[in-house]
Parts: structure tokens; C-alpha cells; sequence
């Protein structure tokens, strides 16, 4: 079917362009290919993941906006609507909750999509 099909070749230039940015990051091929392999076919982690620390007055953060400040969603909307659709987990755990909201004082692997993570601390500023 063409829509099949289309799925399949957005899929597959999303990989492309994953090993492209690691290769215009300056990573050797060898090393790209390994990293590629690593995320996407065995479902591993990459070596290098951003860190990420955020202060607040508050007990408890509101997902949506974690993943904005971490600069994973370019707004509270876009973070729900990434949540609503499988598309974010914290540890490994899928989220599906849009009102998730995670405790001050702790660290943890967020990862929206594929290929974004990043390692995010809160902080408190009491």
C-alpha cells in the first residue's frame, strides 16, 4: 500500500539523518555506525546523553513543562500531545499520563521519541 510505504521511507530518512548528525558532529564513521546500531536496532542508550538541571519552589513539576525547559517540546501543548501519544518515557517507562508530574529532588532519564534524551535533575530552590 502507498501509505505503507510512505511510513517505511520517513522511517528509514529519520535513521539516515541520525547517523548524518553524528557524522556533521564530527564522529567518525566507525563510531557513528556503532552509536546507530546501538540506539536503533538493540534499543540502548546513547554514550553521550545531555544533562539537564532545573530549580523550583515546588514539590512536584508538570511533565509538559520539564520537557519544554529541557528544550524536548517547544511548548506545554506540544509535550501533551507527545505524551498522549506514546511518544515520552522517564526511565525507560512509558508516560501516558499528560498530567505526570515528577518530585523535586531527584534524577532521570527522559526521552521523547527515538533519539532525544536527556538526563534531568530538580532541584529545589527552598
Amino acid at each position: 500500500m502507498p501509505g505503507d510505504r510512505r511510513a517505511g521511507a520517513a522511517e528509514y530518512a529519520s535513521h539516515v539523518n541520525a547517523a548524518a548528525g553524528l557524522l556533521e558532529a564530527g564522529v567518525p564513521a566507525a563510531e557513528a555506525a556503532r552509536e546507530f546500531a546501538q540506539i536503533f536496532r538493540e534499543g540502548g542508550l546513547p554514550d553521550d546523553i545531555a544533562e539537564v538541571v532545573l530549580s523550583t519552589d515546588q514539590e512536584r513539576v508538570w511533565l509538559p513543562k520539564i520537557m519544554v525547559e529541557a528544550g524536548l517540546a517547544g511548548s506545554t501543548s506540544e509535550g501533551r500531545r507527545l505524551i498522549s501519544q506514546g511518544g515520552v518515557q522517564v526511565e525507560g517507562g512509558k508516560i501516558s499520563d499528560v498530567n505526570a508530574e515528577m518530585p523535586v529532588g531527584g534524577t532521570f532519564l527522559l526521552q521523547v521519541g527515538k533519539r532525544r534524551f536527556k538526563r534531568v535533575t530538580l532541584k529545589s530552590d527552598k
